[in-house]
């Protein structure tokens, strides 16, 4: 079950779905149905995205992290394929339930994010925004379960796409190794860790500004969402100033990890906000 739980990163997954039921709640939808099948929408795409990440990526991982599940051999290819069949099955299913636009936004994303695990990701930054995309999307998908799509919800959805970048950025930094070796053509390796540091840091600058037009559109967005958003963003400014300084693969591993939960803080800060 940990072997599962490794290549699943249902982390991803349940930030994906509780993204899409921040979009609907930010529209003022609360219906149970419609919330828990965009949920599982979510979740599931993304559940199958990270499958078929570590089934395209084996061969980097042999170099870069030896110890995941399929290079391991703890867990079999063939039952991976299976899994993530399994998962794009129940996503595809979910947002039909939807609706047609719903069905249609799902697996476009699910088709990107094949698309990157298989090519996309040896083209460096545009591999990284598209990644970056499947991670703002959640908050318009929520929105059109309504469906009501307004500049709130755009701004947060250009906030996760730029943290995004960022992160992704970063990531790169951490495999340059196993990157290098395989052509896959990312920011670090192409121009340096320094440079891809600093490309990185300000993708998340620009996310951390971003992260304030709430409060420009919107008055009761000051309280709770304005405090919590701050101590968000002074905790990004920590890790910007920690990869500037130290832009080694194993600090930048460490980096990527904390900011993950940065991203997941900043989703409680919505949520709690959604619910007011």
């Amino acid at each position: 079950m940990n072997d599962w739980i490794k290549i699943l990163r249902p982390y991803n997954s349940i930030m994906s779905g509780t993204g899409v039921i921040i979009g609907a709640l930010l529209v003022e939808y609360f219906l149970l149905y419609g919330l828990l099948l965009g949920f599982a929408t979510g979740f599931f795409i993304t559940g199958f995205a990270m499958i078929v990440n570590d089934i395209l990526d084996i061969n980097i991982d042999r170099i870069n992290r030896p110890e995941r599940p399929l290079v391991s051999g703890k867990l079999k290819l063939k039952s991976a394929r299976y899994a993530a069949l399994i998962m794009l099955v129940l996503g595809i299913l979910s947002a039909a339930a939807l609706g047609a636009l719903e069905l249609f936004i799902a697996a476009f994303f699910a088709l990107l994010s094949f698309l990157y695990n298989w090519r996309l990701k040896r083209l460096g930054l545009s591999g990284n925004a598209s990644v970056a995309a499947s991670m703002s999307i959640p908050f318009v998908f929520g929105s059109l379960i309504k469906p009501e799509l307004n500049s709130l919800i755009i701004s947060l959805a250009f906030t996760a796409f730029f943290a995004g970048v960022g992160r992704e950025v970063i990531k790169g930094i951490s495999d340059i190794e196993g990157d290098a070796k395989m052509g896959v053509k990312t920011v670090a390796v192409t121009k340096g860790n320094r440079q891809a540091a600093i490309i990185s840091s300000c993708f998340i600058i620009l996310a951390i500004i971003t992260s304030y037009i709430p409060l420009l559109l919107d008055l009761k967005w000051w309280f709770p969402y304005g405090t919590g958003i701050t101590v968000v963003d002074l905790l990004f400014l920590v890790e910007i100033a920690s990869i500037l300084k130290d832009n080694s693969s194993i600090n930048a591993y460490k980096v990527k990890s904390r900011i993950l939960l940065l991203m997941l803080a900043a989703l409680v800060v919505y949520i709690i906000q959604g619910l007011i």
